[in-house]
């Protein structure tokens, strides 16, 4: 299977895929186009992608140095819905590091 920056690779080097790509978005099909193309997402990883919050495969999270040994938690902003991260053992965030939103605690 695929990862979303896998899928990106690929359609930016065809120009093919390019047009395939084009007319999928128009018709509100991405989902279904990266599924043809062998990449299993949802709408929602998709605009992660897009925004630069590219979400990791599992084989990707295993090879990073530590390999998991870091829990990592997110914070979803009530006023952008944007995640915010942070990692164990780090206090939670109080703003949102995008729109300076004050979260509760």
């Amino acid at each position: 299977m695929k990862t979303l920056s896998e899928l990106y690779n690929e359609v930016i080097a065809n120009e093919e895929l390019k047009k395939a790509f084009a007319e999928a978005a128009k018709a509100d099909q991405l989902v279904e186009f990266a599924k043809e193309h062998g990449c299993e997402t949802t709408l929602e990883d998709m605009k992660a992608f897009r925004d630069g919050d590219k979400p990791l495969s599992l084989d990707e999270l295993d090879s990073a140095a530590g390999g998991g040994s870091c829990k990592e938690y997110w914070v979803e902003c009530g006023n952008c819905g944007k995640k915010n991260k942070y990692k164990e053992g780090e206090p939670r965030p109080k703003n949102c590091q995008y729109c300076s939103w004050i979260f509760n605690q």
